[in-house]
């Protein structure tokens, strides 16, 4: 069955739903604490205000037990879930990846060189595995973090909240416009890291003929200049 960009991309977290599904305890529990925070401390100055202190005494006991759980669920997950995430999604990818370049004919191989199949099989899934995680850990981070600072604003006074949706916008347009140059600067980092990967893989396969025509010095210093 043929896949779309989104579904192969993603295939590594359909593997394993539940695991990943709880995996998300770890950025909202993240973006929701220091939201709850600050409403539950606006919450008892407004009692300490009005002459309410049993009210408020009751409060500052319910943000002690938040911050308790708080922190004992920020250090289970990122040892569950945030760490082995990673690992899974690494694994995951060089086991398909792998299991399909072995199979490759190896005339094919040696034609098309060695170094593209590292670059591909190391750099490619290291890339990949990177991208997930922050797409599942860090941007649920910032889209509930967003959501909820939204609302707590708009519950403090709606005229803030817009001007909080008109910035938000704003910063999102510049850091678009800011991203196209530096497609092309990203680019050009990721060819040199692949050239730096042909020439050390060159000089490592071809050891003897380094050392014996004593161009060891020239060789480290085109690897050096790349």
């Amino acid at each position: 069955m043929k896949h779309t960009f989104m579904q192969r991309y993603l295939q590594p977290l359909w593997e394993n739903k539940k695991f990943y599904f709880g995996a998300l305890l770890h950025p909202i529990n993240k973006a929701v604490f220091p939201i709850l925070t600050v409403y539950i401390v606006k919450l008892i100055t407004g009692f300490i205000e009005n002459g309410q202190y049993e009210a408020a005494e009751r409060y500052i006991y319910i943000l002690a037990v938040c911050t308790i759980v708080y922190y004992a669920l920020l250090f289970t997950t990122f040892k569950i879930y945030a760490l082995m995430s990673f690992n899974r999604i690494k694994w995951f990818l060089q086991t398909e990846y792998l299991q399909q370049y072995v199979t490759l004919d190896n005339n094919d191989t040696e034609r098309f060189g060695l170094w593209r199949f590292v670059a591909i099989v190391k750099q490619g899934i290291d890339t990949w595995s990177y991208s997930l995680q922050n797409l599942f850990f860090e941007w649920w981070y910032l889209l509930l973090t967003l959501i909820l600072s939204f609302i707590l604003i708009l519950d403090t006074n709606t005229t803030f909240a817009l001007i909080y949706v008109v910035v938000l916008f704003l910063s999102l347009l510049m850091a678009w416009r800011l991203d196209i140059p530096a497609v092309r600067w990203r680019n050009k980092r990721r060819d040199q890291e692949h050239m730096n990967s042909r020439s050390l893989i060159r000089i490592i396969m071809s050891k003897f003929e380094v050392l014996q025509s004593l161009k060891l010095p020239q060789e480290l210093q085109n690897l050096r200049q790349q």
